[in-house]
This record gives C-alpha cells, structure tokens and sequence, in this order.
C-alpha cells in the first residue's frame, strides 16, 4: 500500500509540474510586441480629472490664451479623450494607445515648435515612445500621427 501511495504521488507531482509550463511564446527582445489577455479591457472607475496635461500661455494683453492639450480616460481602458485649445479654437478627439499587456501610462511632452506637443506613452522599459503630435498651423489645431504601433502575440 505504501508503494501505491508513493508512485500515486510521484505522477501526481510529476503531472503539476508538467502542467505549470508558460507555453506562450515571449519574445525578450522586443517587449512592445508582447500582450497578455489579464487586463480587463474596460475601466473600472474612470477618472474626472485629466491624466495627462501640457499648457503655454499665448501672449495676449486682453486675454488669457493659451495652447493646452489634456488627456482624459475614458471606459475603454486604452482610448483616451483628448481636449485641445488654442486661443478661442477648441477641439476634442479620441486616441487609442496600444495594448502591451499592462495599464497605459500616457504623457504629453514638450515638441520642437512654440505651440506643439508629443503624446505618447511608456514602455515596459519606462521609455517614452512618440505617438501623435499636436500643432498649431495657421491659427489651426492638428493633431497628427507621428508613429504606428503594432501589437503581436
């Protein structure tokens, strides 16, 4: 009885530790590409206040202009509403960031022009990728799509 007992557990155990194997393919190298299906794509509790923001004032000696971008979550969790202004023009759109397997972390840098800014995200390497900029252009708000990102499993 006890050999029973000894070879039941030995299959037992040998079958647990056959089962725990990842069998998902993960590539090292490119930690962009990589998802993973635990992240609830719909948002829990949805934040009022903006995420994500980047303001300069517009030099004006009877207003109080300025350029502003803002970045609000909305029930998806990877779609972002984002809140544009430029002296009385305003605008909204919406930005999807890719998928990566964990929350979005979107951040509104700084661009090249007096009233321009990047919107991008960090990687799982905390690395700032570029997505989309958003620009004046003869008094006009345009946002425009810097870099396309893919997601793969």
């Amino acid at each position: 009885m006890k050999l029973f007992a000894i070879i039941f557990a030995a299959v037992v155990l040998l079958f647990a530790c056959n089962g725990s194997e990842n069998t998902s393919p993960v590539n090292t190298t490119d930690h962009t590409s990589n998802t993973t299906d635990t992240l609830s794509l719909k948002r829990g509790n949805v934040q009022a206040n903006a995420v994500a923001s980047f303001s300069v004032p517009v030099p004006n000696e009877l207003n109080k202009w300025q350029f502003a971008i803002a970045l609000y979550e909305t029930e998806d969790r990877f779609t972002y509403r984002v809140k544009m202004e430029y002296e009385e023009v305003r605008g909204e759109d919406m930005i999807t960031f890719p998928n990566l397997g964990f929350e979005p972390k979107p951040l509104i840098q700084k661009g090249n022009g007096q009233y321009e800014c990047i919107i991008g995200f960090l990687d799982k390497e905390r690395k700032f990728r570029e997505y989309k900029e958003v620009s004046v252009k003869n008094e006009t708000l345009k946002m425009t799509t810097l870099k396309y990102y893919s997601v793969s499993r």
